[in-house]
């Protein structure tokens, strides 16, 4: 009699393929995490490098405003001062400029807001600059970056510097989420 031959001649089995495609699955998402990490991280001093320019404008101009300095602080100066950067994209102009940032691997809800900011009792003689939606790759460097722009940082509500102290990394490290929902407070005068 004449034997059939056994499928395992032909080729692989459909299971086998599936487990194929199953490893070469993981190691993409794999990758793709790892190359996130990479461009956001590579994105962290860039963006601390406009912000401190941006400060730096804002003191500029508040300066000679009395003691209260900040208290027509809005976002849109602050977009307005980050517009020629390139890890922050303004939109908008005048008192409809909105600032969104690239420290997020989706970048929903990534954006920088700037208010008046009290410290010592002293409501507008501060400023304030929030950055929401900031990735888990840029927590907490983009704090330590600014640690010296900075009188006040908080992440995620944890307060990593207190006025007059000195930055705690290891409470910053602890206060980052791993998700694109960090969101820095930086206060400065």
């Amino acid at each position: 009699p004449k034997q059939r031959p056994h499928l395992r001649a032909r080729g692989f089995m459909s299971i086998e393929r599936m487990g194929v495609l199953a490893v070469v699955a993981i190691l993409s998402i794999a990758g793709l995490a790892w190359i996130a990490s990479a461009v956001i991280s590579g994105r962290v001093s860039p963006a601390a490098t406009e912000l401190q320019r941006a400060v730096l404008r804002m003191r500029t101009n508040a300066e000679g405003a009395g003691a209260t300095p900040y208290a027509g602080l809005t976002t849109s100066n602050l977009c307005n001062y980050l517009r020629s950067g390139a890890i922050f994209t303004t939109t908008g102009t005048g008192a409809a400029a909105t600032c969104v940032h690239s420290l997020a691997v989706l970048n929903a809800g990534a954006t920088v807001t700037a208010a008046p900011g009290t410290l010592n009792g002293n409501a507008g003689g501060s400023w304030t600059v929030t950055a929401n939606g900031t990735s888990p790759f840029a927590c907490p460097d983009f704090a330590a970056a600014l640690k010296n722009t900075a009188v006040v940082i908080s992440i995620n509500g944890t307060n990593v510097k207190a006025a007059n102290g000195n930055y705690n990394n290891a409470a910053a490290a602890d206060a980052c989420n791993l998700v694109d929902s960090n969101v820095f407070v930086f206060q400065g005068v």
